[in-house]
């Protein structure tokens, strides 16, 4: 796995790892969403058939929840870089994990839909790892100057 096949979730709530596997099974995006003892989550996109009836194979995701003290100093640090001290703030976050960068950028609306997902669930920042990008808790993306 690419080190940039992942996106995170910086929250500062106590939002949970069973918060987002409600959240979902709720959403018609996701067909699975199981949990392995409180560590992590697995979760698929819904496979839609395609035009020959055969149903289309779509990425799946591991979600984690960490909320070790590193979380806190890259917060802070992500803080400074992109000029948003409620950035500092977060102690814990979501990480969300898949094989094939390529694969999810291909089905983009899924991944959004599932960082929109955890973003609105625990009104968070989200941060690309292939790129780098911000997308504050409002879903704007950040216009700081390093951003721009």
């Amino acid at each position: 796995m690419a080190d940039e096949s992942h996106f995170m979730v910086f929250i500062s709530s106590g939002v949970g790892l069973a918060d987002a596997a409600q959240a979902l099974r709720g959403s018609s995006w996701f067909e699975s969403a199981s949990t392995a003892a409180d560590v992590d989550l697995a979760v698929r996109a819904t496979a839609p058939s395609s035009s020959g009836g055969r149903a289309t194979p779509r990425p799946m995701f591991r979600i984690g929840l960490s909320l070790e003290p590193h979380v806190r100093l890259e917060a802070e640090e992500l803080a400074e870089e992109h000029q948003i001290p409620e950035l500092g703030a977060c102690h814990a976050r979501f990480e969300v994990f898949f094989d094939d960068l390529e694969e999810v950028l291909d089905e983009s609306n899924t991944l959004i839909e599932l960082q929109a997902l955890l973003q609105d669930l625990a009104n968070g920042f989200v941060i690309n790892a292939w790129n780098g990008s911000l997308t504050l808790p409002e879903g704007e993306p950040c216009t700081c100057p390093r951003c721009r």
